[in-house]
């Protein structure tokens, strides 16, 4: 059996993975290899069933967006278009209030 007939064979199922990772061997394919090209082509099925990983959770945190200090909005210019966002105020008017709040004049 040629490596394109065992490919076809275990995506249409007719085969098991064993069988597949044993044939593909036969053909001078290394055992690594043989089981990658097993994980990536298993058939729909498989597919079917989730992920191993969809169990686990994400190891790495969310990343929090860097804000720039309160205290550096200084003009209401700052907080339009979009621009309270980079201090982290919730809105333009909370951002525009803080300014006026805070006027040195």
């Amino acid at each position: 059996m040629s490596k394109s007939e065992l490919i076809d064979a275990y995506l249409s199922g007719a085969i098991t993975r064993r069988s597949f990772v044993q044939g593909l061997t036969a053909l001078g394919v290394s055992a690594s290899t043989a089981g990658a090209y097993a994980v990536a082509l298993r058939p729909a099925t498989a597919q079917a069933v989730d992920d191993l990983y969809d169990f686990y959770p994400d190891p790495t945190p969310p990343v929090q967006p860097q804000c720039l200090p309160k205290k550096r909005a200084k003009k209401a210019k700052h907080c339009r278009n979009g621009g309270y966002a980079r201090f982290c105020f919730e809105s333009q008017r909370e951002c525009i209030r803080f300014v006026k709040r805070h006027d040195k004049n």
